[in-house]
């Protein structure tokens, strides 16, 4: 959903999501997935779908020497500005 834990100050962020993840190519990956988020200014709990932001996520990495870097695509479902980032992590 575009989502991102502390990207916002101020606001909860429930944030989940599903994606597959494949190696065609020795430390390189590609994924795709599904998120669903909320930002509300309080943590509470909605069953109702239209308090959900959608997304569809498509990232390609390589695992590098000091965590996978990824090229990452995020389109939300119900509109709205594609996001378009690099993400550097850390080696579990």
């Amino acid at each position: 959903a575009g989502a991102r834990p502390y990207a916002l100050q101020g606001n909860h962020i429930q944030l989940g999501g599903i994606a597959l993840r494949t190696e065609p190519f020795e430390a390189v990956f590609v994924s795709a997935g599904w998120e669903v988020a909320r930002l509300s200014d309080e943590w509470h709990w909605s069953p109702h779908e239209e308090a959900f932001e959608h997304a569809l996520r498509l990232s390609l990495g390589h695992a590098s020497v000091i965590g996978p870097l990824k090229a990452v695509l995020q389109v939300p479902t119900s509109g709205g500005v594609p996001r378009v980032g690099l993400e550097l992590g850390y080696n579990f």
